[in-house]
């Protein structure tokens, strides 16, 4: 509660004194109550030049499942524009969060960690996301559902902060809103190419929309990409990543009445890949842990597991990667590789790696105005499957290899009835139903000759098959309303009631090298095997299991909210909110028992106090919201180095302010600026896994418990302490016909700490983008450039600790400098 204290008295200090001064402003303001248009800007149609250019553009949001302007919803709720997205080429979620400080993107070998305000999900199959993902209102529960996510992109909504009644599945640490284009009532006809020299990028996208009668209009979007990549693979000469991507969207809108609109979409993709941008970040270390192995007889005495043909002379013999120096380990990937490098230079070396993804997804929302209330149906079905290569020891060696296949299906249903507004009692009432279903299956192919050479003839490699697959089902019950004590006033509650059920089938065995022919339990030889492989790296050798498990939970979220209209636009508000993230099963777990499979569902309360204003002459748009989020049973995964552990942490906490401004200087001139001050640690988070770091070099606070190495992280932060993000666009008439829009876009992100690797920071940085586009004014062609990356900032995302490799670690590059040329024309 002291830190609860200290942050309101900071945003009681900072809030306060503006709110005041938006009252100030906003008596004298010319233009006080204008309403929101429903087009995109304020300004009435017969202002003047100079009246337009005081006015800050209206933006329509759906936070509250309603179509509200921005500065009148009670919401921490960052907004990027189509414009903004197409300007700055925003392609997928890590760009976007280039544009928005409170959120953070890691992309993963499995999935795509999503963090708000400093929380996320783990990286591992069996996490349900704390940062829930919402296309067109149709929940994502997995990143590859969804592959034209940032195509024809109308506007996306970042809300921060636990959304306990609306958005309830899933979004403990906040939600993503994905609106694209929608049809309208005139024909349109949109062309854009790209062109990135630097990584031979090769881009089309079309929009295409046509009114077919007075009351049906369709719109098609298509998007079309290749590219070779930006890093060079030394290992087999290949560019990469390379990526083909076929996008198509179909969208029909039919209004057939006044009361009636009903809404069909459909979108197919095709995605390939060859290559994965991540490389060897770091190799250092010691020859320290078990002990390097020089004669036979050392051998037998402590590795006896491990064979030896008769007579055979003393050699030099490490039991892994991790018992050799950084020398030695730099000698073994060059033997397979001589140009092998781990400096930051855009080359990696590793085995080939392929993905293909086919997705596929039909939406539809039918509203009916019923006069007092509005009954909305929004119908979803999603589907992908999957089939990718990866080399999983991320280094030029033959030591791990990964075929793995997905296949998932999700079907939602969401019934509301929403009330309509101005009256003394607004509500929202709504069910909603969720069938998914997930299986994949993971091959790797493990090649430990490399580690004894030919010692004893003995071929020393086998694969390990594990099948994961889950069914969910989940039904809630969520509703909100709306008190409006007076015209300024309003109270408001909701609150969500959810039951889920997880089943799950695990299965864990052995087989032959490059096969799924399983090994036979029952031949020495094949045990001897597996022996010799678990005395090399425990931590890549589980039991053989096949386990079926399931469980259940119910829970309730509840929210209120307080909230007062300031004159000409605005408000202060202030909130609490419980979230929840569904508990589930570790997808990579290589134990035998259930226990070890379960964990169980991360709760969280949030409070927060905002403002939203709009000053001098609407030229000026302040959002600022100061909050204080509590987590309990956090749920985390650390990479030990040779498998992922997954657990519940005790407690963990984040306090901070965050805000956004934007700003009108004139028709030709406008800045926007965001940021994030953070404080987020854990407040209680014992028996966590030691990476392979920890374990073999014994450092402190690193214990055995069981069967593994444990560490006592309470009190340690986590997340970034600040973040930052400023623009500016200018725009310049060349004629009475031409126009030169220009750009720029900097972003700060501060020193992190991630949670896959507890015991490593990545250092801040700064990066800049810088645009220009050379166009009519009114519909016609246009051209322009894109300068990414403009001071060529060579930075690690994130790191991690690559598998039973002491001192090794892979990281995920930031692309270099880049300019990118496009051409275009609008109809």
């Amino acid at each position: 509660m002291k830190n609860f204290a200290c942050a309101l008295a900071l945003s009681t200090g900072i809030v306060w004194p503006i709110a005041a001064m938006a009252q100030i402003a906003t008596e004298t303001d010319a233009t006080k109550g204008q309403e929101a248009q429903s087009g995109a800007v304020v300004a009435a149609p017969n202002a003047s030049p100079a009246a337009q250019g005081r006015l800050a553009d209206e933006i329509i949001v759906t936070a509250t499942k309603r179509a509200s302007p921005l500065e009148s919803v009670p919401v921490a709720v960052s907004v990027v524009t189509g414009e903004t997205i197409k300007n700055l080429n925003i392609t997928n979620l890590s760009e976007l969060s280039r544009q928005t400080p409170s959120l953070s993107i890691a992309e993963g070998g499995e999935q795509t960690g999503v963090s708000i305000r400093g929380f996320s999900a783990g990286l591992n199959f069996g996490f349900d996301p704390a940062v829930g993902l919402f296309i067109d209102g149709i929940y994502a529960g997995r990143e590859r559902q969804f592959r034209g996510t940032f195509l024809d992109v109308s506007r996306v909504e970042v809300l921060r902060g636990p959304q306990a009644a609306l958005f309830g599945k899933n979004t403990s640490a906040g939600a993503v809103l994905i609106t694209t284009g929608q049809p309208v009532d005139r024909l349109e006809f949109n062309n854009r190419l790209e062109w990135t020299p630097r990584s031979d990028r090769y881009a089309y996208e079309g929009v295409l929309n046509v009114p077919i009668t007075d009351t049906l209009a369709t719109r098609v979007a298509v998007r079309v990409s290749d590219e070779q990549g930006f890093f060079r693979n030394t290992l087999t000469g290949d560019r990469e990543e390379q990526q083909r991507d076929v996008i198509v969207r179909g969208t029909a809108l039919w209004k057939p009445t006044d009361q009636l609109t009903v809404r069909l979409k459909g979108e197919y993709s095709d995605y390939k890949r060859t290559g994965r941008a991540f490389q060897v970040s770091q190799v250092s270390g010691l020859a320290v842990g078990r002990p390097l192995l020089t004669t036979v007889s050392q051998a037998a005495s402590t590795t006896p597991l491990v064979p030896f043909a008769q007579g055979e002379a003393p050699r030099p013999i490490a039991a892994a990667f991790s018992d050799v120096g950084a020398a030695a380990r730099l000698s073994t990937y060059r033997a397979y590789d001589p140009k092998f490098e781990f400096d930051k230079n855009y080359t990696l070396s590793k085995q080939r790696e392929t993905a293909q993804v086919h997705s596929k997804n039909v939406a539809l929302e039918i509203n009916y105005d019923l006069g007092p209330v509005t009954l909305t149906s929004v119908t979803g079905y999603s589907a992908y499957d999957s089939d990718d290569g990866r080399d999983v020891d991320w280094n030029p060696t033959t030591f791990l290899y990964q075929p793995i296949t997905q296949d998932y299906k999700q079907y939602s249903e969401e019934l509301r009835l929403t009330s309509a507004t101005g009256g003394k009692f607004d509500y929202l009432v709504g069910l909603y139903l969720l069938r998914q279903e997930f299986f994949v299956d993971r091959q790797t192919d493990v090649d430990i000759n490399l580690f004894f050479g030919s010692v004893g003839n003995v071929d020393r490699r086998y694969a390990t098959l594990a099948r994961f697959a889950q069914d969910t089902t989940s039904a809630s019950v969520f509703g909100q309303g709306t008190y409006n004590l007076t015209d300024r006033l309003h109270v408001t509650v909701g609150g969500r009631y959810s039951y889920e059920k997880k089943k799950i089938d695990d299965f864990l065995d052995y087989a032959r090298f490059g096969t799924k022919i399983p090994l036979d339990p029952n031949n020495p030889a094949d045990n001897a095997l597996l022996a010799t492989a678990r005395a090399f790296a425990p931590g890549l050798v589980g039991q053989r299991h096949a386990n079926s498990a399931k469980r259940s939970e119910t829970n309730f979220t509840p929210e209120a909210r307080v909230a007062f209209d300031l004159e000409g636009g605005g408000l202060i508000y202030a909130s609490v909110a419980k979230g929840v993230r569904s508990g589930g099963f570790n997808s990579g777990s290589v134990s035998p028992t259930e226990a070890d499979l379960e964990f169980g569902a991360e709760k969280t309360t949030g409070f927060e106090l905002g403002t939203k204003l709009v000053l001098f002459d609407r030229r000026v748009r302040v959002n600022l919201a100061a909050f204080y989020q509590t987590f309990k049973d956090l749920q985390t995964s650390v990479y030990t180095g040779e498998s992922f552990d997954l657990r519940n942490a005790g407690k963990a906490r984040s306090l901070g302010l965050e805000g956004d401004i934007n700003i009108r200087a004139s028709s030709r001139l406008s800045l926007s600026g965001g940021f994030l001050l953070l404080r987020s640690k854990f407040i209680e988070n014992t028996n966590v896994a030691c990476n392979i770091t920890q374990q073999y070099f014994g450092q402190p606070g690193c214990k055995r418990f069981g069967n593994g190495f444990v560490q006592d992280l309470s009190g340690a932060r986590f997340g970034p302490r600040f973040n930052g993000q400023a623009g500016v666009n200018y725009t310049l008439p060349i004629t009475d016909s031409l126009e030169l829009d220009s750009y720029a876009s900097l972003t700060y992100r501060g020193t992190s700490r991630g949670g896959n690797d507890p015991d490593v920071d990545q250092p801040s940085t700064t990066t800049i983008d810088v645009g220009a586009t050379l166009g009519r004014k009114d519909k016609g062609w246009y051209a322009g450039v894109l300068l990414e990356n403009v001071t060529n900032v060579q930075h690690y995302f994130f790191e991690f600790e690559a598998p039973a490799q002491i001192g090794t670690r892979i990281g995920a590059l930031q692309l270099p400098r880049r300019v990118t040329m496009r051409v275009g024309a609008n109809f």
